[in-house]
C-alpha cells in the first residue's frame, strides 16, 4: 500500500512517529511536509503544484493529511491532486479542537473522502457543519520520545509536574481548570511542584521544554498530571495524557466524559473530580509509593498496547477500508 502523508509539522513536532507508524504497518510512505515548506518561505502556488507534482509521480492509495485549521493546501488543491490519482483515498485529520468550528474545515470535507476528528463528543457538530461522512480517530503518541525509565530513581526532584502552556485569552473552556491546578499543586507542593509550559505568572518560574525533553522530566517527578483545554467533550483528550502514561509515572488526569471507555481508575490511572482533589491525588501517590509506582507501570503497558501512533495507524486503515 502507498501512502502520501501531509502531516502538519513544527520545529519541535516533526511527526516522526507518525511516519515510522505507517512504515511499521507495512505501508510504503512518502512524506509532503507542507508546513515545512510554508516555513521555508514557499508561495502557496509553489506548495500546491509540489503537492500534485509528488502525488503524480508516487500515485498513492491512501492520501493522509493532518490540515486541521490550516489554509496552506485549499480544497481547489485537493481536486486538482484527485485528478492525477483518481484511486486515491482522500482523509483530513485535526486533533485539535475549539469551540466553534472554523470554516476551513467543513469546505475541505467536500474535497476528502473522509474528515476524522479525535472526539466523539464533537462528531455531530462536525457532521453538521460538513454535510460530509465525519467520523472518530483518536490522537496517539510516539513511544519512542515517551516510555518508562529502565530503573525506579531512588530520589525524585519533583513530587508532581504539569507540562502545559496558559492560555487565558484563547476562550478555551478548561483555562480556569488549568489555572486552579496549578494554583493548588503550587499552594500544596512549593518547589516539589515542577511547572513546565509558556505563558504561566513568572512567579511559578515556568519555561517551556521541546517534546524531546519532556519524558526525561517526567521521571524525575513521583507523578505525573494532565488537564485538557477542553475537559467536557466526551470522549476528548490530548495527547499529553498518552504522554504521561506511557513515560510510566503514575499519572493523575481531570476527569472528561467517557475516560471509562479507555482507563481504569486505581489500576492504570489516578482520576480527580475537581482540580482541588488532584493534590489528594498526589498525597495518596506518596503515601503509597509501591502501589502508585505498579500503577504507573501498568498506565504504561496500556499506552503501548493501545495508544501509539502504530496503533491509530491501523485504526485508520480499517476506517477507509485498505490493509
Amino acid at each position: 500500500m502507498r501512502v502520501l502523508y501531509l502531516p502538519l509539522t513544527s520545529p519541535d513536532i516533526p511527526q516522526a512517529g507518525m511516519r515510522t507508524a505507517f512504515r511499521q504497518a507495512g505501508a510504503q510512505l512518502q512524506v509532503y511536509d507542507f508546513a515545512g515548506l510554508a516555513r521555508g518561505n514557499r508561495t502557496s502556488k509553489e506548495i500546491a503544484s509540489g503537492f500534485v507534482k509528488a502525488a503524480e509521480k508516487f500515485q498513492p492509495d491512501l492520501v493522509h493529511m493532518q490540515l486541521q485549521y490550516t489554509s496552506t493546501i485549499s480544497p481547489a488543491t485537493v481536486r486538482q491532486v484527485r485528478g492525477v490519482v483518481p484511486k486515491a483515498i482522500f482523509t483530513n485529520w485535526t486533533g485539535d479542537i475549539r469551540t466553534t468550528i472554523p470554516s476551513v474545515f467543513p469546505k475541505m470535507s467536500h474535497a476528502v473522502d473522509l474528515s476524522l476528528v479525535s472526539s466523539v463528543g464533537q462528531l455531530e457538530k462536525f457532521r453538521a457543519a460538513c454535510k460530509s461522512p465525519v467520523e472518530y480517530w483518536q490522537i496517539g503518541y510516539d513511544p519512542s520520545l515517551y516510555f518508562p525509565p529502565p530503573t525506579i530513581p531512588k530520589a525524585f526532584r519533583w513530587d508532581a509536574i504539569f507540562t502545559a502552556s496558559h492560555f487565558p485569552t484563547a476562550g478555551f473552556p478548561g483555562v480556569g481548570q488549568r489555572r486552579k491546578t496549578v494554583v493548588n499543586l503550587h499552594g500544596a507542593f512549593g518547589k516539589r511542584f515542577g511547572l513546565f509550559g509558556s505563558g504561566w505568572s513568572k512567579k511559578y518560574k515556568a519555561i517551556p521544554v521541546p517534546q524531546s525533553k519532556v519524558n526525561e522530566l517526567y521521571h524525575q517527578s513521583r507523578t505525573v498530571v494532565s488537564v485538557n483545554n477542553f475537559n467536557e467533550v466526551s470522549h476528548y483528550f490530548s495527547d499529553r495524557l498518552l504522554m504521561c502514561l506511557g513515560s510510566g509515572r503514575p499519572t493523575i488526569c481531570l476527569a472528561f466524559p467517557g475516560w471509562q471507555s479507555y482507563f481504569t481508575e486505581g489500576h492504570d490511572i489516578l482520576v480527580a473530580r475537581s482540580p482541588q482533589e488532584i493534590p489528594q491525588k498526589v498525597r495518596w501517590v506518596l503515601r503509597n509509593k509501591g502501589k502508585a509506582e505498579e500503577l504507573g507501570r501498568r498506565g504504561g503497558i496500556l499506552a503501548r498496547a493501545e495508544h501509539t501512533y502504530l496503533s491509530r495507524v491501523r485504526e485508520l486503515f480499517s476506517l477507509v477500508g485498505l490493509s
